[in-house]
């Protein structure tokens, strides 16, 4: 497993990052047990970098604590607030401690290492007490440092460079894919020349690019309208695929020969943008040993990233 400085904190963190979601979704089907083991296999694989959040639910946070045991300690742990169990959203200083304390209360960690201001949105970026809330955090030792999760909305770009401009976040987690190069390609341009940590999430959009039978629309898009999504975007990113998919495998075979579709996924992220840790859902061993390989691979040439940005750029203009 490959290392990296965390943008500029004093976090050395893994080059793969495990989500560790509540038992839905990626982790449907499974129980509290099974996610718990799977933290252990991916603790074993060499990652050091998990992210969780409480509106995942307790036995998110519990599955975590317990498939690290002792280890946590010297995990680096991120944790997402700013959701409430209920519905919608608060990002008041007494929710976000509220938050976070419940997750130190669980994993048994205080400080967590990163607590990621999870889809703040462009108005509440704005505000000067978003910041002192997330001051706050980092001086009564909850934190150690603060991130913002960008929401992949039509603000998201304005969003990043907005949070960016305040000293107090120091990461910033967005959405980049194959399916998905803008305008994650951007932020992680600007946010390396600003010196900010740059986590991606949802390398797989949503599952598309793991290599196995995409979903229908109608199944997935429920499921991620809980985020500020734009609408209609599963569906999107699906017609984006299917007219992708064959072009890919016939100008791109030589990569495929040699990687699964959701190795050339990951390898084409490494190789396109600056980025210090790839966010991953894996149900099972097998996945998650198919993933950490992919980290490990050497990046992949110019001309194939270029292949790559060529037909994400003729499939928009096809599908759109």
């Amino acid at each position: 497993m490959k290392y990296t400085r965390l943008g500029g904190t004093e976090l050395k963190v893994s080059v793969v990052a495990y989500s560790v979601y509540g038992l839905h979704g990626p982790y449907e089907g499974l129980s509290k047990r099974d996610l718990a083991k799977l933290v252990g296999e991916a603790w074993s694989a060499g990652i050091n970098f998990f992210i969780t959040a409480p509106i995942y639910g307790r036995e998110a946070l519990e599955a975590l604590r317990e498939g690290l045991g002792k280890s946590i300690e010297d995990a680096v742990i991120g944790v997402l607030v700013g959701y409430r169990r209920g519905g919608g959203q608060s990002f008041s200083p007494e929710f976000l401690a509220e938050s976070v304390e419940e997750a130190c209360s669980v994993l048994g960690k205080c400080p967590v290492d990163i607590v990621f201001l999870h889809d703040p949105g462009l108005e509440t970026l704005r505000s000067p007490a978003l910041y002192e809330a997330a001051r706050s955090l980092v001086e009564d030792e909850l934190a150690s440092y603060i991130g913002v999760a960008i929401s992949q909305d039509l603000d998201a770009l304005q969003a990043a460079r907005t949070a960016m401009r305040h000293e107090e976040v120091a990461v910033l987690r967005f959405v980049y894919n194959v399916l998905e190069q803008e305008p994650g390609a951007t932020i992680a341009r600007e946010a390396r020349e600003r010196g900010r940590g740059i986590v991606v999430a949802l390398p797989h959009a949503g599952g598309l690019l793991l290599g196995e039978t995409p979903s229908s629309w109608e199944e997935m898009e429920p499921y991620y309208a809980g985020g500020k999504r734009m609408r209609g975007w599963y569906r999107s990113a699906l017609a984006l695929y299917k007219f992708m998919e064959p072009m890919l495998r016939e100008e791109l075979s030589h990569l495929l020969e040699e990687n699964t579709l959701a190795q050339l996924a990951l390898r084409f992220i490494y190789s396109s943008i600056p980025v210090d840790s790839v966010e991953i859902a894996a149900r099972s061993p097998s996945k998650l040993r198919e993933l950490v390989e992919a980290a490990e691979k050497p990046l992949l040439s110019k001309e194939d990233v270029g292949k790559l940005v060529e037909l994400y750029q003729r499939g928009r203009m096809q599908t759109t």
